[in-house]
């Protein structure tokens, strides 16, 4: 399941770098990740067993999977946000 995540993300890294990063994820962030893609749960069924909403789940979702593809290639937002400072 973890590979379908790397697939979404577009990231070549393997799953033992991809488990890596996602535990220095804050753990609301790694707990949604690992329920999703680890385990398979939806988001409805993750709301009910955080007892959050499905929104909530589907807006930690978008964000978890943001924050982890800083941490496995950080590089490649510094270079945006280089190209971004010298535009504006």
């Amino acid at each position: 399941m973890i590979e379908d995540l790397l697939y979404r993300i577009q990231s070549n890294v393997d799953v033992a770098t991809a488990e890596a990063a996602i535990t220095r994820l804050p753990a609301e962030y790694g707990a949604v990740l690992d329920l999703h893609y680890g385990w398979g749960l939806s988001r409805r069924e993750i709301a009910a067993l955080l007892g959050w909403s499905p929104g909530k789940v589907s807006q930690r979702l978008t964000r978890a999977i943001s924050l982890l593809k800083y941490e496995l290639h950080p590089e490649a937002f510094q270079k945006a946000t280089a190209i971004i400072n010298r535009s504006m």
